[in-house]
């Protein structure tokens, strides 16, 4: 037996109209879509509550029927009216203006500033809007999530395909802030436009104040990246940015060592490898010479081979001896691929590399000039050919002797004016 308090123990002739109790619920659901939803669960407890009734009392079964044919229209009619009103959810409102929504046609840029009050720091955004009105700088609180993810989606995506027009079209309102903006692995648009060898987004992120050795989670810098997907171009562009080519990432290798490290996995001797290995040794050929275009070697001293069998050089460098040198250390082990083919030339041909103190005499022999040179070391003086005498000890020995020379016909000169027998003497 089912209960219901509010009609049991109620003759059915005595129960309230059934028009007035639904059509009271049907008139809340005008303006509230909770009172209509709770309208239509009392009209099916109304009506199972009927329907037991109608089992109990079969004397009066045929007046409780016609009552459940007439709620069901009702109910037909109350349910769909019910369900609008859910749906339009009419429920009067205050106007407020600070609630009001406009709709965003696209973020132009981002800038950070400064709290003049509390000194805390906030971002903001260039807004678009898409009613015609003039673009303004909003909070970042004030923007829609999906706003925000848009814009950041949109550089990211610029960053990794090299699309120079977006990215200066962003930099333009978001300048050394957008250029800088760190992704969840800690890296920058410099990392990505560096990794597919963009040296055109590379140089326009250098101009508007990227971080050239950032860092990333692993300790990789943009020239990490530029070096080890092995882009010449990329390289250079940063490198002529002041980029750090011995900074270390979290296994403790500059760019130089990161390649070094490819080198196991790019055998020459298969052919389809041949194309990156030649890359390989292209990067590997500017990371060098950018870290030994200043340093002058003034003579190896010894030779060995190393763990991977290559052969290494003892070097001393120019300068070492001379008080201006900060390393502590003169002499230094250097690889063969790090030596100018000229000196690992004359080194295997048995030619010493010395530092030349002076000039002290030359001479012809079959027709080629030797000069005599005194060494810096202490060794003993030497005949050495031409070509291995440096430009600038010849040029100051020649103005030497073109100066001796001046002096001697000075003096002769002279010496022929007081005897008078100008014209008769020679000049050497």
């Amino acid at each position: 037996m089912i209960s219901c308090p509010s009609l049991s123990r109620v003759p059915l002739q005595a129960q309230p109209s059934k028009h007035s109790l639904l059509s009271r619920s049907f008139r809340q659901t005008d303006y509230s879509p909770g009172l209509a939803a709770r309208s239509i669960t009392q009209h099916f407890k109304i009506r199972k509550y009927i329907r037991a009734q109608a089992q109990e009392d079969g004397s009066s079964q045929r007046s409780v029927v016609n009552w459940i044919s007439e709620g069901i229209k009702f109910e037909k009619q109350i349910f769909n009216s019910a369900k609008q009103a859910l749906k339009d959810s009419v429920i009067p409102q205050v106007y407020d203006p600070e609630k009001e929504e406009f709709e965003v046609e696209q973020l132009l840029g981002v800038r950070a500033m400064v709290e003049e009050d509390e000194g805390r720091p906030f971002v903001e955004y260039l807004v678009k809007w898409k009613d015609g009105s003039p673009s303004s700088w909003e909070r970042a609180t004030n923007i829609s999530e999906d706003v925000l993810r848009d814009f950041e989606n949109r550089w990211w995506t610029a960053a990794r395909e090299g699309d120079l027009g977006t990215m200066k079209e962003m930099l333009q309102g978001g300048k050394k802030l957008l250029a800088n903006t760190l992704d969840a692995n800690r890296r920058c648009a410099l990392h990505f436009t560096a990794a597919i060898g963009n040296a055109d987004c590379t140089r326009l992120l250098l101009e508007y104040g990227a971080d050239v050795n950032a860092a990333d989670k692993e300790g990789y810098t943009p020239l990490h990246m530029a070096a080890g997907y092995l882009h010449t171009s990329t390289v250079i562009a940063l490198l002529e940015a002041g980029a750090d080519s011995e900074q270390k990432d979290n296994q403790g290798r500059d760019p130089l060592q990161l390649i070094d490290s490819l080198r196991p996995n790019l055998p020459p001797s298969v052919p389809q490898l041949l194309p990156k290995r030649a890359a390989l040794e292209a990067v590997a050929r500017v990371m060098v010479d950018s870290l030994f275009e200043d340093v002058e070697p003034e003579k190896i001293l010894e030779e060995r081979r190393g763990e991977s069998g290559e052969r290494e050089f003892l070097v001393r460098w120019k300068g070492a001896d001379d008080g201006n040198n900060d390393d502590d250390e003169t002499d230094s082990w250097v690889s063969e691929r790090d030596l100018a083919e000229d000196v690992l030339a004359d080194w295997d041909n048995g030619l010493e590399w010395a530092d030349a103190a002076a000039i002290l005499d030359k001479r012809r022999v079959d027709g080629n000039v030797q000069y005599l040179v005194k060494w810096k070391d202490g060794e003993e003086d030497t005949w050495e050919p031409e070509q291995n005498v440096e430009e600038t000890l010849i040029r100051a020995y020649e103005d030497e002797q073109d100066k001796a020379k001046a002096q001697r016909r000075a003096a002769r000169k002279a010496a022929a004016e007081m005897n008078g027998t100008e014209n008769n003497v020679p000049v050497a």
